[in-house]
């Protein structure tokens, strides 16, 4: 025992660990944390944005070299009845200095010929609210712009403004109306397309084969004839449609008298799909196809009840 005693003890040796960097995984972690917040941000900065930002932010991705095309709204004419010029577009450059012809031609097309349909609307409100004998269908006259053109409504009253009722045969407010239109549209010569319309309600005689369609052709066929008969030449009207009921005014009964009506529709050269069509054949020719810009405005359409 005493020998074990005076035998030197292990000599116990602690290695302590300095405290040092896992590696560098949480970096890249944190950098993709960050981007995606980023790009949170700016959907959510864009999602906030007047329609016209996001109008030139669609541009730009669509053509970065490129003028994008935006929209600004006017109203000519704030009438409180039912005759009430929309909001107007006007198309107009703006985004960065790029000069890409995909887009510059067809947005300055587009711009003389908006500026033209802006300048002859106005001719005819200014017609039909200074004339005597126009005066009285100033709130039977609506007009509005849509990516595809302008069209131009004429709409019946309950007592018969245009057309006798139930009847296809024109009354003279009809000759004049559509007189005072076409003077009022030179220098444009776009193509025409004529529709009629009526309320939902059921023809009286439609039991005999004479039906709202029947009504809604026969009166746009009268006033193809009016058009003919103003000095409109027939290669300009392309199309003559019937449509009944099925396409009342935006916000308005089906049964409102005022779905009774006749359409002139002025068809677009430069804006909308033809603007985009010539943008497209522009690049064609250069070997760079660019996509159609968006549209311009929705056309205002509403769903029967």
């Amino acid at each position: 025992m005493a020998e074990e005693s005076k035998r030197p003890r292990p000599k116990l040796i602690k290695k302590i660990k300095k405290g040092g960097h896992h590696g560098g995984a949480w970096k890249v972690a944190y950098a993709d944390f960050v981007t995606a917040m980023m790009a949170l941000f700016m959907v959510l900065w864009i999602l906030g944005q007047s329609p016209e930002v996001k109008e030139s932010i669609s541009a730009y991705f669509l053509d970065p070299q490129g003028i994008p095309m935006t929209q600004q709204k006017n109203s000519l004419l704030d009438n409180k009845g039912a005759g009430v010029l929309d909001k107007l577009p006007t198309v107009s450059p703006s985004g960065g200095e790029g000069s890409g012809p995909s887009y510059v031609e067809p947005i300055q097309n587009a711009q003389q010929e908006k500026q033209a349909m802006q300048k002859a609307v106005q001719r005819i409100t200014q017609k039909f609210m200074e004339s005597q004998e126009l005066k009285d269908l100033a709130d039977s006259i609506k007009v509005e712009m849509t990516d595809q053109g302008m069209r131009i409504e004429l709409m019946e009253k309950s007592e018969g403004t245009f057309f006798e009722i139930g009847s296809a045969q024109p009354k003279e407010n009809l000759k004049k109306a559509i007189g005072a239109i076409i003077s009022s549209l030179p220098p444009l010569d776009n193509a025409i397309t004529v529709e009629g319309h009526t309320d939902a309600r059921p023809f009286l005689s439609g039991d005999k084969g004479y039906s709202n369609w029947e009504l809604s052709a026969d009166r746009a066929n009268a006033a193809r004839r009016v058009l003919l008969q103003d000095g409109v030449s027939a290669g300009r009207i392309t199309e003559v449609r019937a449509l009944a009921d099925r396409m009342p005014l935006a916000g308005v009964d089906p049964l409102d008298g005022r779905n009774r009506r006749v359409s002139l529709f002025l068809q677009s050269k430069f804006t909308g799909e033809n603007a985009g069509q010539a943008a497209n054949q522009d690049a064609a020719d250069s070997g760079n196809a660019v996509p159609s810009p968006d549209k311009l405005l929705a056309p205002a359409a509403a769903k029967p009840e």
